[in-house]
């Protein structure tokens, strides 16, 4: 099922780790609707960091990594 309807997200503080970043950035491949994305954790790493900064590609909104 793709997401429609869905334009902002937070995942701050839910300790999401490698996989789970690399999860949300595999969907961000295919979900166009996601206007505002955070993810405030420090168990995601630098490489699943990348990749969702680099699904989230020049879409604009808000994308806030830390």
């Amino acid at each position: 099922m793709l997401n429609t309807t869905v334009t902002s997200l937070n995942l701050g503080w839910n300790e999401l780790g490698e996989g789970g970043a690399q999860a949300i950035a595999e969907a961000l491949r295919v979900n166009h609707t996601l206007q505002t994305l955070y993810l405030w954790d420090k168990s995601e790493g630098e490489g699943a960091k990348s990749a969702v900064r680099q699904f989230w590609g020049n879409r604009g909104g808000t994308l806030d990594l830390y």
